[in-house]
């Protein structure tokens, strides 16, 4: 069975997701890609494929856990060299896979539904059938540093509860008050600190440069190692300072709400159940629809609109079969869903309601 879902999400509050190398040259701009725009290389917003397939991963295995408690209430489900092998594939060896162990996918796959759709690396290598795009902005302007479109940028400081109500510090000792009025000062010097280290090295950079409103010193070189060794200096005092009371800004970028992502996902040469599996995860992904973290400060809420094609064999035209909504608590399928979805759904549903029939355990071999 085949399934293609194309549609679009949408951005409903910010999207916060950073990867490791990302282009961080642009102050404020979130993960991006690069595309060709006008004869040039240009920036927009993107969630990444592999960021979306993670999170309905994740989702999956839960499912099967949920599965098997509900099969076995009270048991230890799954011990962690299951959940490595469902939630990660596995812990690949450096050990080539043998011929043999080629000729047991089939039964692999047909044991657990989970490892066919996300595939495993260890201790055979399974391709996953479920394929993820990214989802690219379509509506927003190409990024650059004087025009940020697509972005949500801000900027806060956390506050010191003690210092905005002074009738709570009746509430400690006096030991205890002593010890935060310590740690607020040792944070207010190496604040003072910093800045005085920030306003040296911009003193350098228009002595190096000649640009800036200060007048160039007599001695430039002269005036530069006393800068750097002022620095020096300085940032050890910083070192110094421990156990202050951290204010430091606490920056938030993301995609913008609004932003409108062209999005697909499709699974081929699958089973009945995989598919079921796979809509069953986009359901429980409904019961909090986000992507991305900060979640616990109001980001990354979503919907998506899908246009469902789906067909029993390979070698038969694809059919339409309507529309999938995904809301915050919502999972909208069709009044009346396409007799292949209803087999789908209903063959995971009798593969969960049997876990014993399922492979759990990469070492649960013939």
């Amino acid at each position: 069975m085949d399934i293609l879902l194309s549609g679009q999400i949408t951005a409903l509050a910010p999207i916060t997701i950073s990867r490791p190398g990302q282009d961080e040259r642009l102050v404020g701009v979130p993960l991006t890609t690069r595309i060709q725009s006008n004869g040039r290389t240009a920036l927009v917003p993107q969630i990444p494929g592999e960021t979306i397939r993670g999170r309905l991963r994740r989702l999956s295995v839960r499912l099967l856990h949920d599965a098997i408690l509900a099969h076995s209430p009270g048991s230890k489900a799954i011990d962690i060299h299951a959940y490595n092998w469902l939630a990660i594939g596995g812990i690949k060896g450096s050990a080539p896979q043998e011929a043999e162990d080629l000729l047991k996918l089939a039964q692999e796959r047909n044991k657990n539904p989970l490892i066919s759709l996300y595939g495993a690396a260890a201790p055979r290598w399974v391709p996953g059938r479920l394929r993820v795009d990214h989802a690219v902005a379509d509506n927003v302007a190409p990024i650059d540093r004087s025009r940020p479109e697509g972005i949500y940028l801000t900027e806060s400081f956390r506050s010191d509860d003690l210092e905005r109500d002074p009738d709570l510090q009746s509430q400690f000792d006096t030991e205890d008050l002593l010890t935060w009025m310590r740690r607020r000062d040792v944070e207010g010097e190496r604040s003072e600190t910093k800045a005085l280290i920030t306003s040296l090295k911009q003193e350098a950079k228009q002595i190096r440069t000649g640009k800036g409103s200060k007048a160039k010193p007599a001695d430039p070189d002269a005036r530069l190692a006393e800068i750097a060794a002022e620095i020096e200096t300085l940032e050890a005092q910083v070192k110094a300072h421990k156990g202050g009371t951290s204010k430091a800004p606490i920056v938030r970028r993301g995609i913008a709400p609004g932003t409108r992502m062209p999005h697909k996902f499709s699974v081929r040469y699958a089973t009945e159940a995989e598919v079921g599996l796979f809509l069953e995860t986009l359901r429980a992904w409904s019961d909090d629809l986000r992507i991305g973290g900060l979640g616990a400060v109001g980001h990354g809420e979503i919907e998506a609109v899908y246009n469902i094609r789906i067909r029993a064999q390979a070698n038969q035209p694809f059919e339409d079969a309507g529309e999938l909504r995904l809301e915050d608590g919502s999972f909208a399928l069709p009044a009346e869903p396409h007799p292949l979805i209803t087999r789908a759904l209903k063959a995971w549903e009798a593969l969960a309601s049997n876990p014993d029939a399922m492979t759990v355990r990469p070492d649960d071999r013939d």
